[in-house]
């Protein structure tokens, strides 16, 4: 998904989580390479799945089987964090392009 940025974690069967503000769309890439997108997910769920000292326990409990999900096959190159609005090419002005200054790098 074009515009999110991935929040790398650590300790977890969860590599990444993301969120898109604009489609309440959560983004979880799991160890394995898989990566899903839960639809409707309220972004206050997202704020305490980010604070969770257990990502993958928080996923199991309170995501898997709640929302509606689906496979996203997009590959990405990018290195964690970088704006996936410019994918970090430099060529639209890196990280901090025009399309995300300020607005979180990439954040939707």
């Amino acid at each position: 998904m074009k515009n999110v940025r991935m929040i790398p974690i650590e300790g977890s069967h969860v590599c990444a989580i993301g969120y898109s503000r604009s489609t309440q769309t959560l983004i979880v890439e799991f160890g394995g390479g898989r990566t899903y997108g839960y639809d409707m997910v309220p972004e206050a769920v997202f704020m305490e799945l980010y604070e969770s000292p257990n990502v993958g326990g928080f996923v199991a409990e309170r995501i898997k089987g709640v929302y509606r999900y689906q496979e996203i096959f997009e590959v990405r190159n990018q290195e964690r964090g970088e704006c996936l609005a410019c994918e970090g090419s430099g060529e639209i002005g890196g990280p901090e392009c025009g399309t995300c200054a300020g607005t979180g790098r990439g954040a939707a």
